[in-house]
């Protein structure tokens, strides 16, 4: 260092140095006499090593120069070398990096060479593969790998009187304060320094996260959303929650089941109150996550944050740096509802009103609820209006476009109500539906949409009438008909309002005579009878019977149908698809009377046998009855008698036979007259002798229509030949008779029956009759004949609808007790 000479000598002191002199000259020093004294200087060498040393003589103004001194060795010790080190930055948080510095001081006059040191990196590592750094020689010779936790650097040169650095960069996972420490330098030159000081790196824990959702993100109004909030951990220990609090926004609160949990365990707790929830405690595990939750709802909509502050969380580990948020969407929910009434009847041609009521059943409002009703096509001249809002509603405007009604109600809160007034006319006839549609707007759910439609039913009435229509028995040509008609008006329908109509279009054949009845009115126009009746008819009521008398011509032969129809009264087109009465009328020639049968027996001389005969009244009028008789040969004392038969069994019952019949009978159609014609056999007449009788039914003293009765006498062992005629209408499968009834263009049957009741056999016998009158002969016919007679054929007879005898030829003998039958068909005349 700089300074004056040390030392006894007197002037050393005079001798200042400078620092790092290495030449030295003295002078102005006094030697004490037969003495020494000495001068002192103090020297430093950075070069290791024997250094020789020789002063020269010391030269004075008393004495000659002095020899030089001897020679003096410095031995100079290299000095070991310092290590110092520090980590930049100091403080790092988990899996951070820093960089450790080691600085190497070499205090010689040479380079340190193969110089080398260790560390051992506890709680830190090596961050990655690669050769180590810094200014000293040979320290990129250092291969180091990643995860390294030992440091042994060597191949180093410390220059002379300098310094140089090495730098490895190291990472730690693990939080702490961590010290580190190098060992001393060791190197060719010199001793092995000092280890080096203690450093520190301080590592820090990385911040917990928050995280947070609503599940469902979004709900309808009143209902429940899982708020579940997720804390991490990012750091490789598990971290312990202090608390974490998280406040709903307003309008959010806690549900009614809360069903509050947590994983973050062991130890976690979660307490809630209506707004917000806490969890306190737990455990987070390293490098992974651990939730709490509780269901939460809103019973209003909208949109509602729910954000948790950072440092909201405290644990162990630290707070949370950043926020965190979640939304939740509450939709609306609203119940909106219609109910739809109407009258349940109507008459038509009447105004009809409906009643549409919207309300909104909440929770929510449903501002811009839609109206749909597509009114029914009876309905004529529809408009609509809204009104009698309440609750806060308000009406909008309503459409009306043919029967279409729609309507928007701006303001409809919960509990609001409007009320939509359709009128319109009625038409047509029968059941009439109309239903009604309300929808909630956009974006609100309606949790019942089965209230979302309401139907109406009308049933719309109208008269309906109906016609029926009749006649008795058939008409008959140039006999007067009548026909009853009957109007009647519906069970249910409406009272008849006008006058009612009926109109009859006569057949050809039937022409108008007179019309009328109670309240009744008729006049005709050619075949087109028309009668009006002003009277109201009720529903389920029937106006008096009409009655049409018509006069019958023979162009009506052999039927007519004769259609009318009704109308008016206020009856609407659709209801008259019943208004119409149909008759089909039976039409038959002019009346005629007949008289039947004819007659043949056998009788022994001195008997009496009977012919029953029977007239049928097709007019009105009298008839009386003769017969004329011619006798073969002409024997005298046959005699004939008619009498009355009463009750028409064919025989004279009771007093029927007490006298004969006198005088006319009066009849009328459809009366029957039976009478029976007693022949007297003379005693003396002989076999096979015949009495031919005419009997004649005069009818009103000038028309006549005669039968013949031809009696035969039979031997006294053979007498008893008897006859028996039957009819039958073959056309109506009747029964066979005596009597019966026929139609124009019938076909009758007529059945002569044979019987021997004698006591001998009858031969050669011929059976004769004719066709009647207003009849055409078909055919004729024999029956198989009984035992003994060998053949039956017809051997005379009409042509096809010719009229005249019919003649049947049996060969052989009846015997007694033996019958058989012939028969013959005819058609009536038209």
């Amino acid at each position: 260092a700089a300074g004056a000479a040390g030392g006894t000598c007197a002037g050393a002191a005079g001798n200042v140095f400078s620092a790092g002199q290495t030449a030295l000259a003295f002078t102005g020093l006094a030697i004490p006499a037969s003495s020494s004294c000495t001068v002192t200087v103090v020297v430093s060498s950075d070069l290791p090593g024997v250094h020789p040393n020789q002063a020269s003589g010391v030269a004075s103004t008393q004495a000659p120069t002095g020899a030089a001194s001897n020679v003096a060795n410095l031995t100079v010790t290299a000095a070991p070398p310092t290590i110092a080190k520090a980590f930049a930055p100091a403080g790092i948080p988990v899996f951070g990096t820093s960089t450790i510095t080691f600085t190497i001081a070499n205090a010689n006059g040479i380079p340190l060479t193969a110089a080398s040191f260790t560390d051992t990196l506890a709680n830190m590592q090596v961050n990655a593969a690669g050769p180590a750094g810094g200014t000293c020689a040979g320290a990129g010779g250092n291969a180091l790998t990643a995860g390294q936790t030992a440091l042994a650097l060597s191949g180093l040169t410390i220059p002379a009187n300098g310094s140089c650095t090495v730098t490895v960069v190291v990472a730690s996972n693990v939080v702490g304060t961590h010290p580190n420490q190098a060992s001393g330098v060791a190197s060719a030159e010199a001793a092995t320094g000092a280890a080096s000081n203690v450093a520190n790196l301080t590592v820090q824990p990385l911040p917990p996260t928050v995280a947070k959702q609503f599940t469902p993100a979004g709900i309808l109004s009143g209902g429940t959303s899982t708020l579940m909030v997720t804390i991490g951990n990012p750091n490789p220990s598990p971290i312990t929650v202090t608390s974490v609090t998280d406040t709903y926004p307003a309008g959010v609160t806690t549900a009614g089941t809360p069903a509050a949990s947590t994983t973050c365990l062991p130890g976690g707790v979660v307490t809630f109150n209506a707004g917000s929830v806490t969890l306190t405690g737990g455990t987070v595990p390293a490098s992974g996550s651990c939730t709490f939750q509780v269901a939460v709802t809103a019973a209003t909509q909208g949109s509602y944050t729910n954000t948790i502050a950072a440092g909201a969380l405290t644990t162990s580990g630290g707070f949370n740096t950043l926020p965190a948020s979640a939304t939740l969407t509450v939709d609306p929910v609203a119940d909106v509802a219609v109910v739809k009434t109407a009258p349940a009847t109507v008459g038509t041609g009447q105004s009809l009103s409906y009643t549409v009521s919207v309300v909104n059943n909440g929770p929510d409002a449903a501002h811009g609820t839609q109206l749909a009703d597509t009114v029914p096509a009876q309905v004529t001249g529809v408009s609509a209006v809204c009104g009698a809002a309440s609750g806060g509603a308000a009406c909008g405007a309503v459409g009306v476009a043919g029967n279409v009604v729609t309507g928007t109600i701006p303001t409809l809160p919960a509990g609001g109500s409007v009320t939509f007034t359709i009128t319109g006319t009625a038409t047509g006839l029968g059941a009439s539906s109309n239903t009604a549609t309300v929808t909630a707007p956009g974006g609100v759910f309606d949790p019942v949409p089965g209230n979302n439609s309401s139907t109406a039913a009308t049933t719309i009435l109208a008269p309906d009438l109906t016609l029926a229509k009749s006649h008795a028995g058939n008409f008959t040509v140039g006999v007067n008909g009548t026909y009853s008609l009957t109007v009647s008006n519906g069970a249910g329908s409406l009272a008849t309002s006008g006058t009612v109509t009926v109109v009859d279009t006569l057949p050809a054949g039937l022409s108008f005579v007179s019309g009328g009845g109670t309240g009744w009115s008729c006049g005709a126009a050619g075949q087109v009878v028309t009668c009006t009746m002003a009277a109201s008819i009720a529903a389920g009521a029937s106006a008096p019977v009409l009655s049409i008398t018509v006069a019958v011509s023979s162009t009506a032969v052999p039927g007519v149908l004769n259609v009318a129809t009704v109308s008016g009264g206020g009856e609407p087109a659709a209801a008259s698809g019943n208004n119409t009465a149909s008759d089909n009328t039976i039409v038959t020639t002019a009346a005629a009377n007949a008289f039947a049968p004819d007659g043949a027996q056998t009788g022994l001389p001195g008997t009496v046998v009977f012919y029953p005969h029977t007239f049928n009244a097709g007019l009105a009028g009298s008839v009386s009855f003769a017969t004329t008789a011619v006798a073969a040969p002409a024997v005298p004392g046959w005699t004939q008698a008619i009498y009355r038969d009463t009750n028409c069994s064919g025989a004279l019952d009771g007093a029927e036979g007490a006298a004969p019949l006198a005088g006319a009978i009066a009849v009328n159609p459809g009366d029957a007259v039976c009478i029976i014609v007693r022949d007297s056999i003379p005693g003396a007449a002989p076999y096979n002798a015949q009495n031919v009788i005419s009997v004649t039914a005069t009818f009103n003293g000038t028309t006549t229509y005669t039968r013949t009765d031809t009696t035969t006498v039979g031997a006294v062992g053979g007498a008893g030949l008897t006859l028996a005629k039957t009819v039958r209408n073959v056309t109506q499968g009747g029964a066979a008779g005596t009597t019966g009834t026929a139609r124009p263009d019938d076909v009758l049957e007529y059945t002569i029956t044979y019987t021997n009741a004698g006591s001998g056999p009858v031969s050669a016998l011929v059976v004769t009759d004719a066709t009647p009158a207003f009849t055409r002969y078909q055919s004729a016919a024999c029956a198989a004949p009984p035992a003994n007679l060998t053949g039956c054929s017809v051997t005379s007879q009409p042509a096809v609808n010719g009229t005249g005898s019919i003649v049947w030829t049996l060969t052989g003998s009846l015997l007694p007790g033996g019958t058989g039958s012939v028969s013959y068909q005819v058609r009536v005349n038209n």
